[in-house]
C-alpha cells in the first residue's frame, strides 16, 4: 500500500469497499462526526479538513455517475494539487465523500480521525455526547467547577445511561484521558466560557493596540489612584489619611508630564489642577524645591487626552474645556485598564518602588498587614511627602531606562520635542487656560439677581 493510501487507511476502512453512486436516491443515516466545531481544532487539522473539502467540491461539480476510479482519476488529472501537495488516491476521496454525504454534507465529517484521538476507550458518538454534555453542564460555566467535579458528573451520566441499556454499555474515559481531552480544548473558548469576555480580552490582548504616537503630547493618558500611604499634618502627629494622585503620562516618551495630589474624591477640580500643571511650564515648581537637581521640561498643549470611563471624567466642564482648548478626548472602555498601559505602569511603579519603604506604607490585605499599623507608623508630613514625590518623579522615574534598556523617558522627550515641539502657553494664554479649565455651571436669573454658593449677586444696570 502506497503512502497516500496508508495515510487515509482509517477512512478507507470505514468506506469498506463501498462505491457510492451519487445519483442514488437511497436514504442515508446522519451521524455526528465531530464533538466540537472545526474552528476549535488546531491549524493542521483545519488545513487537512479544508483540503479534503477542496477535492470533493471540485469533483462533485464535474463527476458523471458513481464515485469510482474510472470517474475520479480523470478529474484528478485535470485539477491542480492543493497547495502543491501530492494528490490523494481516488479511494481516499471516495471515502471522504461517503462520510460527507452521510453527515448531510457537514464539513466536520471530513475531520481526520487522527485529529479526534485521545479517547480510544470511547468509540461511539453516544460517548462523545456525554463528554460534551458534561462540558456544557459543568466545566464551561462561570462557576468554574474543577475537572474532577466535571469527571464525576460525566461518569454519573454514563452510569445512568448504562442502567437503561440491555447491551452495548458505554465505557467511560479514564480520569487521565478525560483530563487530557479537557486540556486539548481551545484555551480561548474555555477561558471565554469560564471567565468571561473581559478576562479573555485582557489575557489575549484583543484589540488593545493603538497607533503609536509620533511626537510628545500627541497622546496623553490620565487617571487617578489612592496611594498606599498614610500622610501626617505638618505637626507630624495628626493623621490626614491616604492621598489621591491624579497623574498624566505622555505615551510617546513615557514621561510623567503632570500630576495633582489631594485628599478629596477625584473630581473636575482635581483634573483641572492636574491639567494646568501638565500644560504650563514647571520652572516655578522645580524652583520651589531646593533638593531637586534635574529639569522637568514636560509641558505644552495636549492633542489627545485618554481618560477613564468613570463618572468623575464625564461632565460638561471637561467636555467644554477640551473643545475650547482644541484637545480631543478618548474614553477608555470600562474594565480594560490595559488600554492605558503607560499610566497603569506608572501607578504600579509608584506604589512598588517609591512608597514601598516609606514609614506609613499601607498593605492592601489584612493578611499582608499583620500587626503593622500604618497610622501609628506614619512619620512624613504632607509638605515633605509632596517634595519627595516631585523629586522621585523628576529625578528617578523620568530619568530611569525601561526594562529592556532601550529608552530613557526624558531623553525620548527631548528627542521628540526637538522635532515636533508642543504648542506652549505663554503670557496671557496661561491665564486664559486656567479660565477655560474652570468649572462650568449655570444659574437662573431672577429679580433678585443670581444666587451661587449661598451668595447673591445683584444685576447692575448700565
Amino acid at each position: 500500500m502506497d503512502e497516500d493510501t496508508d495515510l487515509f487507511k482509517d477512512e478507507i476502512d470505514d468506506f469498506d469497499s463501498e462505491i457510492f453512486n451519487a445519483n442514488s436516491d437511497a436514504e442515508v443515516s446522519i451521524s455526528v462526526h465531530a464533538s466540537k466545531p472545526l474552528e476549535m481544532y488546531d491549524q493542521a487539522i483545519q488545513y487537512e479538513t479544508k483540503k479534503r473539502l477542496h477535492y470533493i467540491r471540485f469533483i462533485e461539480k464535474r463527476i458523471g455517475g458513481g464515485w469510482t476510479q474510472k470517474n475520479i482519476d480523470p478529474l484528478l488529472a485535470q485539477m491542480t494539487s492543493y497547495d502543491n501537495e501530492p494528490k490523494p488516491k481516488w479511494r481516499a476521496i471516495a471515502a471522504w465523500y461517503s462520510k460527507y454525504r452521510k453527515s448531510n454534507f457537514c464539513i466536520t465529517a471530513l475531520i481526520p480521525s487522527h485529529g479526534k484521538k485521545g479517547n480510544r476507550a470511547l468509540k461511539n458518538s453516544s460517548g462523545d455526547f456525554y463528554f460534551n454534555k458534561a462540558l456544557e453542564d459543568k466545566y464551561l460555566r462561570k462557576e468554574r467547577p474543577s475537572v474532577a467535579t466535571t469527571y464525576r458528573y460525566y461518569c454519573d451520566l454514563i452510569q445512568v445511561e448504562n442502567s437503561r441499556l440491555v447491551s452495548g454499555a458505554i465505557t467511560p474515559l479514564s480520569y487521565t484521558g478525560f483530563n487530557a481531552r479537557i486540556k486539548s480544548l481551545e484555551p480561548y473558548d474555555v477561558d471565554l466560557a469560564r471567565f468571561g469576555r473581559s478576562y479573555v480580552q485582557k489575557k489575549y490582548k484583543l484589540g488593545d493596540k493603538f497607533a503609536e504616537p509620533t511626537s510628545v503630547m500627541e497622546r496623553v493618558e490620565i487617571d487617578h489612584t489612592v496611594l498606599d500611604f498614610t500622610v501626617l499634618m505638618e505637626d507630624n502627629q495628626t493623621v490626614i489619611g491616604r492621598p489621591t494622585i491624579t497623574a498624566l503620562v505622555d505615551c510617546y516618551s513615557s514621561c510623567v508630564v503632570g500630576f495633582y495630589v489631594s485628599f478629596n474624591e477625584p473630581s473636575h477640580l482635581s483634573i483641572r489642577a492636574a491639567l494646568v500643571n501638565t500644560m504650563l511650564s514647571k520652572d516655578d515648581v522645580t524652583n520651589s524645591f531646593s533638593s531637586i537637581n534635574a529639569d522637568w521640561p514636560c509641558h505644552g498643549k495636549i492633542e489627545l487626552l485618554v481618560v477613564d470611563n468613570g463618572v468623575k471624567f464625564w461632565g460638561d466642564s471637561l467636555e467644554s474645556a477640551c473643545k475650547e482648548l482644541g484637545i480631543n478626548t478618548s474614553y477608555n472602555p470600562v474594565g480594560k485598564p490595559w488600554k492605558k498601559p503607560k499610566i497603569e505602569r506608572f501607578f504600579r511603579t509608584l506604589n512598588i518602588e517609591f512608597l514601598d519603604s516609606l514609614p506609613g506604607k499601607n498593605f492592601r490585605s489584612i493578611d499582608a498587614k499583620g500587626d503593622y499599623q500604618p497610622d501609628k507608623e506614619a512619620a512624613i508630613s504632607f509638605s515633605l511627602f509632596n517634595e519627595l514625590l516631585h523629586k522621585w518623579i523628576i529625578e528617578v522615574y523620568n530619568q530611569k531606562a525601561d526594562d529592556r534598556k532601550t529608552r530613557v523617558p526624558i531623553a525620548k522627550w527631548y528627542e521628540g520635542a526637538s522635532v515636533y515641539p508642543p504648542i506652549e502657553y505663554t503670557g496671557d494664554n496661561q491665564e486664559l487656560l486656567r479660565v477655560k479649565l474652570g468649572v462650568l455651571d449655570t444659574r437662573s436669573i431672577s429679580k433678585d439677581g443670581i444666587q451661587y454658593l449661598h451668595l447673591r449677586y445683584d444685576l447692575v444696570s448700565p
